[in-house]
């Protein structure tokens, strides 16, 4: 099952049809020899729904708005800013699509099915753990990608869950005849919840490169606060 995060992505950055899963298992004990990463990624993202308000903003547009999935189909959003005459084609997608995806876009969970479980640390701290990776490729379309990016992950030790994601990409490169990567960087930061969920506080995603012989630069930021429980 793909993301609804990363399908939101996909639609905006399509020259590199990047297409990242979600996992929903069941939260795991501290098993006998499971890493943190590996109870970490076995989290789930179900349980409570949270009404929140997101800060939106790309080059073309500064947006913010309240989700409520509680709300029927087509009233889950509220715009606050900018008013709808000024709205444009894919800023209307980007709202139908939060619409949709409510109450499943918003957890670090999501960021699991490209982790390796078995990975080494790269550093830590006294409450957490980063470790480096390749990004696990799903489709034909991320086996374009994801051999060209580095993927970082932070898990708490405690409880662990994840708390940063980036994957970005360390040079250059090409997924296809055509197109040209100059820089790919996506970096979220998660909080978490009461219920040890974690959540995408903020997410930035910053592409450029040439595609056919056009240029083109896409930046893109989200950011979520006010988390309340509705149900």
């Amino acid at each position: 099952m793909q993301s609804p995060l990363y399908t939101h992505l996909k639609a905006h950055f399509a020259v590199l049809m990047l297409c990242i899963g979600i996992s929903i298992a069941p939260t795991a004990a501290n098993a006998v020899n499971e890493t943190p990463l590996q109870i970490a990624l076995s989290r789930t993202s179900q349980g409570t729904i949270y009404r929140y308000d997101v800060e939106y903003q790309t080059d073309e547009i500064f947006s913010q708005y309240s989700v409520d999935p509680t709300l029927p189909s087509g009233q889950r959003v509220s715009v606050s800013t900018p008013p709808q005459s000024q709205w444009d084609a894919d800023f209307a997608i980007e709202l139908s699509e939060m619409d949709a995806e409510a109450d499943t876009r918003i957890w670090c969970s999501d960021f699991a099915q490209n982790i390796p479980l078995n990975v080494a640390p790269l550093s830590q701290t006294d409450s957490t753990i980063t470790y480096e990776f390749i990004p696990v490729a799903t489709d034909e379309d991320d086996a374009k990608i994801m051999p060209n990016l580095i993927g970082l992950v932070t898990v708490t030790k405690n409880d662990p869950a994840i708390v940063e994601y980036r994957m970005y990409a360390p040079q250059s490169f090409k997924p296809m005849w055509l197109a040209k990567i100059e820089i790919f960087d996506m970096h979220a930061h998660c909080k978490r919840l009461p219920d040890g969920r974690t959540y995408v506080e903020s997410l930035k995603v910053d592409i450029s490169g040439k595609a056919g012989f056009q240029e083109f630069s896409e930046n893109e930021s989200w950011k979520v606060s006010s988390m309340q429980p509705v149900l």
